[in-house]
Order: structure tokens, then C-alpha cells, then sequence
């Protein structure tokens, strides 16, 4: 999550101060992930993987989540972005502010809502995930959707059902979560 928080919201101000043509076509790119089946991405993750020599573990595991969680937080980043007043930035390089300062209390103040709740949803999405994670996962380590998914061949015992309703309440708050970080924001930039 943390990763895939750092790549998305650096890809969407990469994007956003980008000045070139075909910057549309670069921004359709990251919705990608978000566009291919899980079970296409689990595969082809994994024929990348083995590409690079890399064994499944919990290297590939973070990785491939990154690889899918980045463009939503890439999504929801660009949208606030997009909401910010591009005044703002210019008018601090004005008053003689370097680009770092510029980035870090122009824009970062600006889109910090928007990167934790796209970081929240990031983490719902990954905890969540049994395609993806069974692809790439290995035999040394087995996330929890996996685990589960792999205990239900055997019936439905009530152990399977607390664990995929805490999942599920775990989930549903964390969502609720990042949909009251982005509502709070919205209401805080109209003042």
C-alpha cells in the first residue's frame, strides 16, 4: 500500500506538470490495471516474474499488488489535482519558491487528503485480492483471501465465515474511512 501510494501519487504529479503531446494517451495507460481481468493480470505478473528469475514470495506479492493499487491512488490523485487551482503553484514561484518548496506546501498539502484516501482504498483492495495473490503468492507465504479461499475446497466451516466477516467489516471501514477523508476535504476546499 505504502508503495503503491509513493508510485501513484508521484506518476499523477509527473503527469500533471507534464507539457507534452500525447500526455492523454500516457494518462489512459494507468487505468490498465484497473481495466484487465484479474486472473490476465495474476498471469501475466507472473510471466514477468519468471522472466526476471524472480521465485513467488513475498517480494512478487508486494510488487504485484503495487503494480494494481498504484493506479487507483494514480486516479483519485490526478482527480484532486485537477481540482487545485494551478494559480497556486504559480503564484509561489512568483513569491520565490524553488520546486521543492513549491511540491511540498503548494501541492503536497493539497492532494494529501486524496493520497490517504486513495492509499485506504489501495489497502482494501489489496487485502482483498485472492487472483492476483494466488498467481504470485508462492508456496512460503499464503495471504489471508488465499488461505481462505483454498479452506472453502474442503466446505464451509464456521471459521471461514468470522474470518471473511471481519474481512468484510474490515474492508467496508476502511472505505467508509477514505470516503470521509474525501468528503472532508471537499467540504474544508469550499471554505
Amino acid at each position: 500500500t505504502i508503495l503503491a501510494a509513493m508510485l501513484g501519487s508521484m506518476g499523477a504529479v509527473g503527469l500533471y506538470r507534464m507539457k507534452i503531446k500525447g500526455k492523454s494517451a500516457l494518462d489512459s495507460l494507468f487505468y490498465l490495471p484497473i481495466i484487465i481481468p484479474e486472473v490476465v493480470m495474476g498471469i501475466s505478473l507472473l510471466s514477468l516474474f519468471s522472466f526476471f528469475h524472480l521465485e513467488p514470495g513475498i517480494l512478487t506479492l508486494i510488487l504485484s499488488h503495487a503494480t494494481f493499487c498504484m493506479s487507483y491512488v494514480m486516479i483519485i490523485v490526478s482527480a484532486r489535482l485537477k481540482q487545485m487551482d494551478p494559480h497556486l503553484e504559480e503564484a509561489a514561484r512568483d513569491l520565490g519558491a524553488g520546486s521543492l518548496q513549491t511540491l511540498l506546501y503548494i501541492m503536497l498539502p493539497g492532494i494529501l487528503p486524496a493520497v490517504v484516501a486513495g492509499s485506504l482504498l489501495a489497502f482494501s483492495l489489496s487485502f482483498d485480492d485472492v487472483l492476483v495473490s494466488y498467481f504470485v503468492s508462492g508456496p512460503g507465504y499464503t495471504p489471508l483471501p488465499v488461505k481462505i479461499y483454498s479452506l472453502m475446497r474442503t466446505g464451509v466451516t464456521p471459521e471461514i465465515n468470522a474470518l471473511s466477516t471481519i474481512m468484510i467489516l474490515f474492508s467496508a471501514l476502511i472505505t467508509l474511512t477514505a470516503e470521509f477523508i474525501r468528503i472532508r476535504s471537499e467540504i474544508h476546499k469550499e471554505f
